[in-house]
């Protein structure tokens, strides 16, 4: 297919195709429920997950707790911007399994940075400060 003939025939059909992929699908953004809670608006979606359903702050997060690196989108009525997990609230707790909370974490520094595949984040942590502390190792070892 020569260039013009593309333009001519087949660039609306690509065009609409990549708007629609950057503007929540469906009833995502007409104001029904999060499909995970069904009681608070849908506004965040993740680019690495499938599909790009959006869901509620809180559903998303909870989503991700064991993917804290997934680069996350807010829709603000009109755009999706991007916002990190930290930006929402999440805290990665280092030295524990996850879903295994440290009963009393030691919070980690302002701007810890984590580079990843998919970009560098900007993290927020906490290390292990309980009983378990000794078996996690130090703080420099918690975070490998």
């Amino acid at each position: 297919v020569s260039l013009d003939n593309w333009r001519r025939y087949k660039r609306d059909g690509y065009l609409s195709k990549l708007l629609h992929s950057h503007a929540p699908r469906g009833n995502d953004a007409d104001g029904s429920p999060c499909p995970g809670c069904s009681n608070k608006p849908r506004q965040f979606r993740c680019r690495q997950c499938f599909g790009g359903i959006l869901y509620c702050r809180d559903c998303v997060l909870q989503r991700h707790r064991e993917n804290p690196l997934h680069r996350l989108e807010y829709w603000n009525g009109r755009f999706f911007v991007k916002v990190s997990m930290a930006m929402l609230g999440l805290r990665i707790q280092m030295g524990h399994p996850p879903d295994s909370p440290c009963p009393t974490p030691e919070r980690g520094p302002t701007g810890f940075v984590v580079l990843h595949t998919n970009g560098i984040h900007e993290v927020t942590v906490d290390f292990c400060g309980c009983e378990h502390a000794f078996d996690a190792g130090p703080h420099e070892q918690q975070s490998l």
